[in-house]
């Protein structure tokens, strides 16, 4: 049994995965962490699967978890949580912008901090457009009036928590969601959440995306749902 699991989604990457993954293990293996990563084909068109079989072939902490067809972020990180074996878990993206370091320093900060059940994220610099930051400070705003708990950058990774905070959470949000629900039933077993500096790599060639109206208000909807016990 490892102590450590993350879990990494990779849609369409296939031209990263091995780099993402060989930093990360290269940095676990570096700090005397005993992990393992799993690894999910989360419906990809390319290529992605052939280079995750031929890293799990290669190492037997590597694990590879098959999604047929892509039905969200979301659905992939529950895919994989599903896989984990560590006393502690956690994710990322798999688009190679969350520093190996930081996966790091969320599980080092749990495991100096035993009372803690969460640790999570928190960008130092948020980049991307005007707009898209605002949206950012807004979720977390209006995260706060819903739930009574102010967490800052709710979107953010790495999350890392204990395995056992996980049991009963039957998470259901199979896109972007995923990273509230998972802090709205933390906070409703009474977990404690904390969080760590960490720093978002830019991505060569990342296009700036604007954050549309119609997401804000679909944000809304689900911490309605959620708040009346509806999810």
């Amino acid at each position: 049994m490892p102590k450590l699991s993350i879990t990494m989604p990779f849609f369409n990457e296939g031209k990263i995965v091995l780099s993402t993954v060989k930093k990360l293990k290269k940095e676990l293996d570096g700090n005397n962490i005993d992990y393992e990563l799993v690894l999910i084909n989360n419906g990809s068109s390319d290529d992605t699967d052939l280079y995750i079989k031929k890293l799990v072939k290669s190492n037997k902490r590597f694990k590879r978890v098959f999604v047929e067809k892509n039905q969200g972020y979301g659905w992939g990180i529950i895919n994989g949580l599903k896989s984990c074996t560590g006393d502690y878990v956690g994710f990322i993206d798999g688009d190679g912008q969350i520093r190996p370091k930081d996966v790091v320093s969320c599980y080092n900060y749990l495991i100096e901090h035993p009372k803690t059940q969460v640790c999570k994220g928190k960008r130092e610099k948020k980049h991307g457009s005007i707009q898209r930051i605002i949206s950012s400070h807004s979720f977390d705003l209006l995260f706060s009036l819903f739930f009574l708990k102010y967490i800052k950058d709710i979107n953010a990774k790495p999350k890392v928590m204990k395995k056992e905070l996980l049991q009963g959470f039957n998470l259901k949000s199979k896109g972007w969601f995923i990273d509230p629900e998972i802090l709205i039933k933390s906070i409703r077993k009474k977990a404690k959440i904390e969080s760590v500096k960490v720093v978002v790599e830019t991505r060569t060639g990342e296009k700036k995306t604007n954050v549309k109206p119609t997401i804000i208000i679909d944000f809304i909807i689900k911490l309605i749902q959620h708040r009346i016990g509806l999810l």
